[in-house]
Order: C-alpha cells, then sequence, then structure tokens
C-alpha cells in the first residue's frame, strides 16, 4: 500500500481529488467483478476527504452491442465502506441517479456534422450518484465497490471494464463522519407485455433497516422494456415500438405501442397504512421523465418501511416484448463520530 502523500493541511483544505478505478476484468453476463487496485480509490491524503459524487462508466457501445445506457437495469452495484453497506445488495445503476449518455448522434446531432471524428465515445453510459449526505473518508479509507451483470435482460457482445470515480474534496484533519448514505431498491417482475398484471413491493424493499431515522432525499423510478428481437435493449422511446434507454415515456401513443409509463400507475402508503401517494397516480407523473426521480426530504423512523401497489396495464402491445418496473430510496443516516 502506498504512503499517505504528506502535505501541510492548510494547503490541502477544500482542495479537489479525482479517484478512479478500474475493474479487474470486462463485465461478462452473469458475473461479479471488481476493482482492480483498491489503493486508486482510497483517500491518498493525511486528511479526511469528503465525497461529493460517484459516477460509474461501462464503456460499452463503441465495442459492443447493446448500448451502455441500456444496460442500467441489468448491470447493478454493491458498495460498502468498511464493515458498513451503503446500498441494499446490488442496486441498478439506473436507480443511482440521471443517465449522462454521451452519443452526440442521440442528442440529435446530425452525423454528417462530425464524419468520422466523432467527438466523444459513442454511448459511453455514465451513472451519476450526488450525495447529499456528507460522506466522509478518513486517510487510507475507500469505498468498496463490486459489479454484478444478471445476464437475464440484456446480452453484451464485446464486454468491458467498468471503472468509477469519486470526485472529493479535501476537508480540514479534525473533520468527523456523522452521516452515511444508503441506498434500498425493489425490482418488480419482468412481465409479459400483452396482458395487465399487479406488483406491490416488500416490507424489505423501500424500507429503514436500521435503528435510527432514515433521511429520505429523493425517490427513483424506471420503466425498463425489452423487445423480443434485439439484444434486450431497454425502452420505448419512439411509436415504432421497442428502442434503446429505459422507457422515457415520451412516445405519441398508438394503437400498437403506447409508452408502457403510461400503462403503469402506482398508489404507495408507509406502513402504518397512511397514504404517501394516495390514489392510483401514472408512473411517470410521480418519476419525472428526465431525471428518473422524485426529489424529497421525508424521513423513514427506524425499522419502518413503504410499501408501492403497482396497476401494470400493458394489454395495448401487441408486438410482444416484456416490460419491468423498478424503484429505489437515496437517502442518509447517522452515525457516531
Amino acid at each position: 500500500m502506498p504512503a499517505a502523500i504528506r502535505v501541510a493541511p492548510s494547503s490541502t483544505l477544500g482542495s479537489a481529488i479525482l479517484l478512479n478505478g478500474t475493474c479487474l476484468a470486462p463485465l461478462a453476463a452473469e458475473q461479479q467483478v471488481g476493482i482492480r487496485d483498491l489503493t486508486e480509490i482510497q483517500n491518498p491524503l493525511d486528511v479526511p476527504i469528503i465525497v461529493d459524487e460517484i459516477s460509474v462508466v461501462l464503456g460499452y457501445g463503441s465495442f459492443g452491442t447493446p448500448a451502455a445506457a441500456a444496460l442500467g437495469g441489468d448491470v447493478s452495484i454493491r458498495m460498502t465502506l468498511g464493515g458498513d453497506q451503503l446500498t441494499s445488495i446490488y442496486v441498478p445503476l439506473w436507480l443511482l441517479g440521471p443517465i449522462k449518455n454521451l452519443n452526440p448522434l442521440s442528442a440529435g446531432v446530425g452525423a454528417a456534422n462530425f464524419s468520422s471524428k466523432t467527438p466523444c465515445d459513442l454511448n459511453s453510459g455514465i451513472f451519476s450518484l450526488r450525495l447529499s449526505s456528507e460522506l466522509i473518508l478518513y486517510p487510507h479509507e475507500y469505498i468498496q465497490p463490486v459489479f454484478n451483470h444478471y445476464g437475464n435482460l440484456t446480452t453484451v457482445s464485446t464486454p468491458q471494464a467498468p471503472s468509477i470515480q469519486f470526485r472529493c474534496r479535501a476537508l480540514e484533519p479534525s473533520a468527523k463522519r456523522n452521516t452515511l448514505p444508503w441506498i434500498t431498491h425493489w425490482q418488480g417482475s419482468l412481465q409479459a407485455l400483452g396482458a395487465n398484471y399487479l406488483e406491490q413491493t416488500k416490507e424489505g424493499d423501500l424500507a429503514n433497516p436500521f435503528d435510527t431515522p432514515l433521511y429520505v432525499d429523493r425517490m427513483m423510478g424506471v420503466i425498463g422494456t425489452k423487445s423480443t428481437n434485439a439484444y434486450g435493449l431497454y425502452g420505448v422511446t419512439s411509436a415504432s415500438g421497442l428502442g434503446n434507454g429505459p422507457d422515457l415515456g415520451f412516445a405519441p401513443p398508438t394503437n400498437s405501442s403506447p409508452p408502457v409509463l403510461q400503462g403503469c400507475t402506482l398508489r404507495m402508503v408507509d406502513g402504518s397504512g397512511r397514504p404517501i401517494i394516495r390514489d392510483f397516480t401514472p408512473f411517470a407523473h410521480v418519476f419525472q421523465t428526465q431525471q428518473f426521480g422524485w426529489n424529497m426530504k421525508a424521513t423513514l423512523d427506524p425499522s419502518s418501511f413503504w410499501i408501492a401497489y403497482l396497476q401494470e396495464n400493458y394489454s395495448a402491445y401487441s408486438n410482444g416484448g416484456y416490460a419491468q418496473a423498478m424503484m429505489s430510496l437515496i437517502g442518509k443516516r447517522k452515525v457516531k463520530a
């Protein structure tokens, strides 16, 4: 393990630090993989640092099929800090935060404007988690990520090794860790389109398992779709049918291909039956489609939970395929310094 960089605390206070780690091997279907060298992502200073943002780059697309952004429902991450879990087992990357897709063509820029000189890697899916909790790493500490590819929804022709970035700032030597993030999630069944379904979360899914309150910053929600004749690409992005990316809900409804988000409604209550979403509401109205999120400042009491009930009306689809709803809670809890 390399020695910490010895610098005067006054010269590092507030300075920016980027930690970048690359996985041991390409992430193929039905595999798990960790970081090649954990010293790449440990705090290299002799003072605490605070993590402002965590991002994951899959790097698929230019090297294979499907596009990287389409893998966010099938590729998941587990994160731990020492003996503390930061996530509930493996959380799909879609449920961390907004997808940042660097493909200029998907942004509506014509290919002729770039010719063969594309200014960025095509479809390099970047998934970002911005932290509201003060996640502090002491000298030599690191957050350990492990990636998992379920393999039942997407097929990758040329797997690549994911990478993870921690965007941090240096703090004063006396800084103490008072909170830790917590991300918990629910992933529904893969439902065949052309029929209607009822689903609900379980008590342990959207839950606070700790003996201290969980302060919920936001809730994420995505419906992934899988066509019957593609590489397991997710999404309904046009009236022509199933395509890339998670379902954005932008497609105009037609008799043959209405957006899945318009066919799914949900209501939600807490463990005592008090309403959080009183009436069945379209999924896209709860989770705004650009960010897939509902920003909130809610408190989940110790050992309590929320229950969501979903009505999935997919009978309007006649072209085949599958849909899968998923949601997450992203928050923080207090810990002893």
